[in-house]
Protein backbone atom coordinates (compact mmCIF):
# COMPACT_ATOMS: atom_id res chain seq x y z
CA UNK A 1 0.00 0.00 0.00
CA UNK A 2 1.75 3.68 -1.22
CA UNK A 3 2.56 5.37 1.67
CA UNK A 4 0.19 8.61 2.07
CA UNK A 5 1.81 11.92 2.19
CA UNK A 6 0.88 14.73 5.37
CA UNK A 7 0.53 18.34 4.09
CA UNK A 8 2.44 19.28 7.42
CA UNK A 9 4.67 17.36 9.27
CA UNK A 10 3.63 15.16 12.13
CA UNK A 11 5.14 17.62 14.96
CA UNK A 12 3.63 20.53 13.84
CA UNK A 13 0.31 18.79 14.28
CA UNK A 14 0.59 17.22 17.46
CA UNK A 15 1.28 20.94 18.72
CA UNK A 16 -1.61 22.39 17.42
CA UNK A 17 -3.42 19.15 18.30
CA UNK A 18 -2.24 18.77 21.78
CA UNK A 19 -3.01 22.33 22.47
CA UNK A 20 -6.93 21.25 21.67
CA UNK A 21 -6.77 17.69 23.79
CA UNK A 22 -5.26 19.74 26.69
CA UNK A 23 -7.95 22.55 26.99
CA UNK A 24 -10.80 20.00 26.22
CA UNK A 25 -9.47 18.00 29.34
CA UNK A 26 -10.20 20.49 31.47
CA UNK A 27 -13.52 21.34 30.44
CA UNK A 28 -12.16 25.24 29.27
CA UNK A 29 -12.46 27.19 26.31
CA UNK A 30 -9.40 28.79 24.00
CA UNK A 31 -8.53 29.72 20.64
CA UNK A 32 -6.33 29.47 18.15
CA UNK A 33 -5.03 32.51 16.68
CA UNK A 34 -3.11 32.95 12.86
CA UNK A 35 -4.33 30.06 10.91
CA UNK A 36 -6.22 32.17 7.51
CA UNK A 37 -9.86 31.21 6.94
CA UNK A 38 -8.96 29.25 4.15
CA UNK A 39 -6.93 26.76 6.17
CA UNK A 40 -9.09 26.63 9.21
CA UNK A 41 -11.44 23.76 7.67
CA UNK A 42 -8.33 21.55 6.39
CA UNK A 43 -6.50 21.40 9.88
CA UNK A 44 -10.30 20.68 11.73
CA UNK A 45 -10.52 17.79 9.50
CA UNK A 46 -7.09 16.63 9.67
CA UNK A 47 -7.72 16.63 13.75
CA UNK A 48 -10.53 15.26 13.54
CA UNK A 49 -10.17 12.22 10.81
CA UNK A 50 -6.67 11.64 12.77
CA UNK A 51 -6.66 12.13 16.22
CA UNK A 52 -8.37 8.50 17.84
CA UNK A 53 -8.31 10.48 21.38
CA UNK A 54 -12.02 11.96 19.67
CA UNK A 55 -14.01 8.52 19.64
CA UNK A 56 -14.88 9.44 22.86
CA UNK A 57 -15.40 12.96 22.52
CA UNK A 58 -18.82 14.31 21.24
CA UNK A 59 -17.60 17.16 18.53
CA UNK A 60 -19.26 19.45 16.40
CA UNK A 61 -17.97 22.05 13.91
CA UNK A 62 -19.72 25.42 13.68
CA UNK A 63 -18.96 27.72 10.52
CA UNK A 64 -19.81 31.49 11.70
CA UNK A 65 -19.83 32.80 8.12
CA UNK A 66 -22.85 30.31 7.28
CA UNK A 67 -25.37 33.06 5.98
CA UNK A 68 -28.15 31.11 8.00
CA UNK A 69 -26.40 32.01 11.08
CA UNK A 70 -28.05 35.61 12.19
CA UNK A 71 -28.57 35.21 15.46
CA UNK A 72 -28.26 32.57 18.53
CA UNK A 73 -31.72 31.06 17.57
CA UNK A 74 -30.32 29.96 14.50
CA UNK A 75 -27.62 27.33 15.91
CA UNK A 76 -28.76 23.80 15.74
CA UNK A 77 -26.71 22.53 18.31
CA UNK A 78 -26.97 18.39 18.83
CA UNK A 79 -27.95 17.68 22.60
CA UNK A 80 -25.09 17.62 25.35
CA UNK A 81 -24.00 14.29 26.42
CA UNK A 82 -23.98 14.93 30.56
CA UNK A 83 -21.43 11.72 31.00
CA UNK A 84 -19.18 12.71 27.60
CA UNK A 85 -17.33 15.95 27.07
CA UNK A 86 -18.58 18.03 24.25
CA UNK A 87 -16.46 19.99 21.98
CA UNK A 88 -17.68 22.90 19.53
CA UNK A 89 -14.85 23.74 17.06
CA UNK A 90 -15.73 26.86 15.77
CA UNK A 91 -14.41 28.51 12.36
CA UNK A 92 -14.65 31.89 11.09
CA UNK A 93 -14.28 33.24 14.42
CA UNK A 94 -13.42 36.96 13.21
CA UNK A 95 -16.77 37.60 13.05
CA UNK A 96 -17.07 37.95 16.41
CA UNK A 97 -15.30 41.01 16.22
CA UNK A 98 -17.64 42.56 13.86
CA UNK A 99 -21.30 41.96 12.52
CA UNK A 100 -21.66 38.66 15.01
CA UNK A 101 -20.76 40.08 18.46
CA UNK A 102 -23.82 39.49 19.73
CA UNK A 103 -22.88 35.74 20.00
CA UNK A 104 -20.64 36.35 22.40
CA UNK A 105 -22.80 36.45 25.67
CA UNK A 106 -24.43 33.25 23.90
CA UNK A 107 -21.58 31.20 23.96
CA UNK A 108 -20.61 32.56 27.57
CA UNK A 109 -23.87 31.38 28.73
CA UNK A 110 -23.77 28.05 26.86
CA UNK A 111 -20.29 27.37 28.61
CA UNK A 112 -21.21 28.55 31.81
CA UNK A 113 -24.63 26.07 32.16
CA UNK A 114 -23.01 23.39 30.67
CA UNK A 115 -19.49 22.35 32.62
CA UNK A 116 -19.03 19.60 30.06
CA UNK A 117 -18.69 22.18 27.25
CA UNK A 118 -15.46 23.21 25.72
CA UNK A 119 -15.43 25.77 22.79
CA UNK A 120 -11.78 26.24 20.78
CA UNK A 121 -12.41 29.07 18.30
CA UNK A 122 -10.63 29.87 15.27
CA UNK A 123 -9.12 33.57 14.84
CA UNK A 124 -7.58 35.02 11.79
CA UNK A 125 -6.69 37.89 13.54
CA UNK A 126 -4.65 38.63 17.00
CA UNK A 127 -7.64 38.82 19.16
CA UNK A 128 -4.45 39.72 22.15
CA UNK A 129 -3.92 43.25 20.61
CA UNK A 130 -5.36 45.47 23.17
CA UNK A 131 -7.38 47.52 20.89
CA UNK A 132 -9.27 44.28 19.68
CA UNK A 133 -9.05 42.95 23.63
CA UNK A 134 -11.47 45.83 24.49
CA UNK A 135 -14.22 44.18 22.42
CA UNK A 136 -13.95 40.93 24.23
CA UNK A 137 -12.89 41.00 27.63
CA UNK A 138 -16.03 40.76 29.49
CA UNK A 139 -15.94 37.46 27.92
CA UNK A 140 -12.51 36.54 29.42
CA UNK A 141 -13.74 32.71 30.22
CA UNK A 142 -14.47 32.14 26.79
CA UNK A 143 -10.15 32.63 26.00
CA UNK A 144 -8.70 32.35 29.21
CA UNK A 145 -5.79 29.91 26.63
CA UNK A 146 -4.53 31.09 23.52
CA UNK A 147 -2.63 28.82 21.33
CA UNK A 148 -0.38 31.22 18.02
CA UNK A 149 -0.58 29.53 14.94
CA UNK A 150 2.60 30.53 13.50
CA UNK A 151 3.77 30.31 10.14
CA UNK A 152 5.25 27.12 9.16
CA UNK A 153 9.29 26.48 9.32
CA UNK A 154 11.58 24.88 7.00
CA UNK A 155 10.63 21.03 7.55
CA UNK A 156 7.10 22.09 7.00
CA UNK A 157 7.32 23.90 3.74
CA UNK A 158 9.50 20.98 2.67
CA UNK A 159 7.01 18.60 3.79
CA UNK A 160 4.44 20.42 1.92
CA UNK A 161 6.36 20.27 -1.04
CA UNK A 162 6.49 16.50 -1.12
CA UNK A 163 2.91 16.34 -0.63
CA UNK A 164 2.20 18.87 -4.02
CA UNK A 165 4.63 16.40 -6.17
CA UNK A 166 2.66 13.55 -5.34
CA UNK A 167 -0.63 16.07 -5.55
CA UNK A 168 0.86 17.41 -9.20
CA UNK A 169 2.64 14.83 -10.16
CA UNK A 170 6.23 16.07 -10.68
CA UNK A 171 9.09 16.51 -9.80
CA UNK A 172 11.24 19.49 -8.67
CA UNK A 173 14.51 20.30 -8.64
CA UNK A 174 15.79 20.94 -5.04
CA UNK A 175 17.31 24.03 -6.44
CA UNK A 176 13.45 24.94 -7.14
CA UNK A 177 12.34 23.78 -3.99
CA UNK A 178 15.14 25.88 -2.17
CA UNK A 179 13.84 28.61 -3.70
CA UNK A 180 10.54 28.39 -3.28
CA UNK A 181 10.79 28.25 0.39
CA UNK A 182 12.94 30.97 0.29
CA UNK A 183 10.51 33.61 -1.69
CA UNK A 184 7.26 31.96 0.36
CA UNK A 185 8.39 31.35 3.94
CA UNK A 186 6.21 29.36 5.54
CA UNK A 187 3.19 30.63 3.66
CA UNK A 188 1.39 27.42 2.02
CA UNK A 189 -0.92 28.53 0.11
CA UNK A 190 1.95 30.85 -1.81
CA UNK A 191 3.90 27.34 -2.18
CA UNK A 192 0.91 25.81 -3.47
CA UNK A 193 0.70 28.35 -6.49
CA UNK A 194 4.24 28.35 -7.32
CA UNK A 195 3.88 24.53 -7.30
CA UNK A 196 0.50 24.22 -9.42
CA UNK A 197 1.84 27.24 -12.23
CA UNK A 198 5.11 25.32 -12.69
CA UNK A 199 3.11 21.93 -13.25
CA UNK A 200 0.81 23.73 -15.61
CA UNK A 201 3.41 25.66 -17.65
CA UNK A 202 6.50 24.40 -16.97
CA UNK A 203 8.34 27.88 -16.30
CA UNK A 204 9.96 28.28 -13.61
CA UNK A 205 10.94 32.26 -14.39
CA UNK A 206 7.01 32.98 -13.62
CA UNK A 207 6.51 31.02 -10.56
CA UNK A 208 6.18 34.21 -8.59
CA UNK A 209 5.12 36.88 -10.88
CA UNK A 210 2.02 35.57 -12.79
CA UNK A 211 -1.41 36.53 -12.31
CA UNK A 212 -2.67 34.15 -10.03
CA UNK A 213 0.22 34.64 -7.58
CA UNK A 214 -0.39 38.00 -7.61
CA UNK A 215 -4.16 37.91 -6.41
CA UNK A 216 -2.69 35.59 -3.89
CA UNK A 217 -0.56 37.97 -2.61
CA UNK A 218 -3.05 40.65 -2.98
CA UNK A 219 -5.67 38.91 -0.68
CA UNK A 220 -2.75 38.36 2.11
CA UNK A 221 -2.48 41.80 2.10
CA UNK A 222 -5.70 43.16 2.16
CA UNK A 223 -6.63 40.75 5.07
CA UNK A 224 -3.83 43.07 7.23
CA UNK A 225 -5.56 45.07 9.56
CA UNK A 226 -4.46 48.90 9.31
CA UNK A 227 -1.84 49.11 11.67
CA UNK A 228 -0.63 45.82 10.31
CA UNK A 229 -0.49 47.26 6.84
CA UNK A 230 1.26 50.32 8.07
CA UNK A 231 4.00 48.53 9.98
CA UNK A 232 4.80 46.27 7.29
CA UNK A 233 5.14 49.01 5.24
CA UNK A 234 7.79 50.00 7.72
CA UNK A 235 9.63 47.05 8.17
CA UNK A 236 10.28 46.59 4.08
CA UNK A 237 11.41 50.65 4.01
CA UNK A 238 13.82 49.81 6.79
CA UNK A 239 12.17 51.93 9.22
CA UNK A 240 12.77 51.11 12.95
CA UNK A 241 11.02 53.67 14.64
CA UNK A 242 7.61 52.48 15.93
CA UNK A 243 4.45 53.72 18.22
CA UNK A 244 3.72 51.70 20.98
CA UNK A 245 0.67 50.18 19.05
CA UNK A 246 2.99 49.53 16.38
CA UNK A 247 5.04 47.82 18.71
CA UNK A 248 2.32 45.45 19.31
CA UNK A 249 2.38 44.75 15.87
CA UNK A 250 5.89 43.65 15.59
CA UNK A 251 6.08 41.48 18.37
CA UNK A 252 3.31 39.61 16.83
CA UNK A 253 4.97 39.54 13.73
CA UNK A 254 8.41 37.83 15.38
CA UNK A 255 6.13 35.26 17.38
CA UNK A 256 3.97 34.58 14.24
CA UNK A 257 7.08 33.96 11.95
CA UNK A 258 5.44 36.32 9.44
CA UNK A 259 8.30 37.43 7.13
CA UNK A 260 7.64 36.19 3.24
CA UNK A 261 10.34 38.20 0.84
CA UNK A 262 6.88 37.36 -1.84
CA UNK A 263 4.87 39.60 -0.13
CA UNK A 264 7.50 42.34 1.04
CA UNK A 265 8.13 42.69 -3.02
CA UNK A 266 4.16 43.07 -3.63
CA UNK A 267 4.30 45.69 -0.91
CA UNK A 268 7.12 47.51 -1.91
CA UNK A 269 5.15 47.76 -5.93
CA UNK A 270 2.25 48.81 -3.96
CA UNK A 271 4.03 51.54 -2.29
CA UNK A 272 5.18 52.85 -5.52
CA UNK A 273 2.25 52.77 -7.05
CA UNK A 274 0.20 54.65 -4.31
CA UNK A 275 3.10 58.00 -4.23
CA UNK A 276 3.94 58.62 -7.48
CA UNK A 277 6.46 62.25 -7.40
CA UNK A 278 6.15 64.40 -10.47
CA UNK A 279 7.01 67.96 -11.25
CA UNK A 280 4.49 70.22 -12.27
CA UNK A 281 4.02 72.94 -14.80
CA UNK A 282 5.43 75.49 -12.08
CA UNK A 283 8.73 73.38 -11.65
CA UNK A 284 7.62 72.21 -8.21
CA UNK A 285 7.68 68.55 -6.93
CA UNK A 286 4.36 67.08 -6.65
CA UNK A 287 3.57 63.83 -4.12
CA UNK A 288 0.56 61.93 -5.86
CA UNK A 289 -0.64 65.25 -7.05
CA UNK A 290 -0.61 67.33 -4.49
Amino acid sequence: MKKVVLPISKESFSNFSDFIDDVTSRNESGSIIGLSQREQIYRVNQFINQDSRLKKINIKVIDLNNYLLEDSEDFNLPDLRKNQKNVYLIINSDCLLEEKQSFLSFFNKLTKENPSLSLIFFFRRNITYPWTLEKISSYHYLFQNIYFYPAYNENDQKQFLLYLENKFKIVIPKKIKNLVCKECGGNLWFIKEAVRYLAKTNDVKGIFDHQEMNFRLKVVHDELEDREKDVAEKIVNGDQFFTDEEIAVVDYFKKMNFTFPILNKFIIKQTAKETSIAINKNNRITINSI
